[in-house]
């Protein structure tokens, strides 16, 4: 069989692919290895590129839900992997689709939920920080305390304390969300 051109990713991995079959071999992990290795993966591909672009979600709220309510939002995703490996039947690939599409947007979410926990506690340490090791700090008159710069110590203890409960509030509400979510 001639070699794919360079320019041809799903010829070289088809061709692959057929050579580890017809060499007996089962070692799905390093078939994965080599088929990134000649697909070129190392290039980042977006998760979406409508996202990427700024546009609007093609599928408006459709996956917006529990994973329960997709197709087969009942199985695990190894079931789904599964699934479609021994039958990729219509009804299969189909329950495969939606959970990739549902897992994606998923991940979005989390990861700017968590881009935006971390800015906060970037910017609350690096508030303190400034303020701990601003000269004078301890040397500022505060009516009643004797350490100076009592209303600075207040107000940023009570800043600490407000984002400590609001992150509690943000782990408790997220923790509600996924027991909701395990018990549909």
């Amino acid at each position: 069989m001639p070699a794919p051109s360079p320019q041809d990713p799903r010829a070289a991995i088809m061709s692959l692919i057929m050579r580890y079959q017809a060499d007996g071999r089962t070692d799905v992990s390093a078939l994965a290895d080599e088929i990134v290795a000649v697909d070129g993966c190392a290039q980042q591909t977006p998760a979406s590129r409508w996202r990427e672009k700024g546009e609007p979600d093609p599928h408006g709220t459709r996956y917006d839900c529990e994973r329960a309510k997709t197709a087969g939002g009942h199985l695990t995703d190894d079931e789904v992997a599964n699934a479609v490996y021994l039958d990729p039947s219509i009804a299969n690939t189909t329950i495969a689709k939606d959970r990739i599409r549902w897992l994606s947007r998923k991940l979005a979410e989390a990861l700017a939920e968590q881009a935006t926990d971390s800015r906060l506690r970037q910017w609350r340490e690096a508030i303190l920080s400034k303020c701990r090791a601003s000269d004078g700090f301890d040397r500022l008159p505060w009516p009643g305390d004797k350490s100076g710069w009592g209303f600075v110590h207040y107000f940023i203890g009570h800043l600490e304390t407000r984002a400590l409960e609001a992150e509690a509030e943000l782990a408790r509400l997220r923790s509600l969300a996924t027991n909701d979510g395990a018990q549909s």
